[in-house]
């Protein structure tokens, strides 16, 4: 009786553990920083900050160069 419940004590402990997530696949974020009343932001040296729990994790530089966008931030 002893061994039977050994073994259905592994099989759950096994199964248990064997469950995971996936990783998460990369991403870019990008757009068009605008004030409060939606003009485009064309500040020298700006960066925007992707904050995580009120913590900066990714910082990019906001640039000009493209017609579409003035930021780009990638997770990798």
């Amino acid at each position: 009786m002893q061994s039977i419940a050994r073994i259905l004590l592994c099989l759950l402990v096994a199964g248990s553990t064997a469950m995971a997530f996936a990783p998460v696949p990369y991403y870019t974020l990008y757009g068009i920083v605008r004030d409060q009343v939606g003009q485009t932001i064309m500040a020298q040296r700006a960066e925007n900050v992707l904050l995580k729990g009120g913590v900066g994790v990714r910082r990019t530089p906001s640039t000009s160069s493209q017609f579409d966008q003035n930021y780009q931030l990638c997770n990798e």
